[in-house]
């Protein structure tokens, strides 16, 4: 994880590694059949990938490395379905308002806004597995420091998801 922040411009650039899981009833297969195979690797073409989208982004463009990775498929027969995880590496740059009035001694919070650009809830229910931002792999700065993340899923229209993550 790698936090940027331009000043003059006003934006926030993030280097993060996404991790996408769910699971696909129409993947699933008997291992019995295929040497007791349970896990397999995929291309992104061959399988469907949720639509997950920075709605705040300041650059609108699918992330080109995000297209040349495999997503690893697990089945669970036994319940007719598999479980799909897809990790890819992302660059999420988007508009933050930066205070600097009190620098250095100020603090900033910016938002990130996520969800699907064509499904509503009925189609994607998304769920966080943890309530904050990973940052095991944070690069820290000299400059500044990062005091916490915090994210949720909110319901915008009734029918659409999306989740705003905080960084201060």
């Amino acid at each position: 994880l790698n936090f940027l922040q331009n000043e003059r411009q006003q934006y926030v650039s993030v280097s993060a590694w996404v991790i996408e899981r769910w699971y696909d009833e129409f993947l699933y297969w008997d291992p019995a059949k295929y040497d007791n195979i349970t896990e397999v690797k995929m291309h992104h073409s061959h399988i469907w990938i949720p639509d997950t989208t920075l709605y705040n982004t300041l650059v609108m463009k699918d992330d080109d490395q995000r297209r040349l990775l495999y997503a690893k498929v697990s089945t669970e027969y036994d319940k007719r379905r598999s479980y799909v995880e897809f990790l890819y590496p992302a660059i999420y740059k988007f508009h933050c308002r930066l205070y600097l009035q009190f620098f250095p001694f100020d603090s900033q919070e910016c938002h990130m806004l996520f969800g699907s650009w064509t499904s509503d809830n009925h189609d994607i229910d998304y769920h966080s597995l943890e309530n904050s931002v990973g940052t095991t792999n944070f690069l820290p700065s000299e400059g500044w420091s990062l005091m916490g993340t915090a994210g949720a899923w909110q319901k915008c229209l009734k029918t659409y998801l999306y989740k705003q993550v905080h960084w201060v």
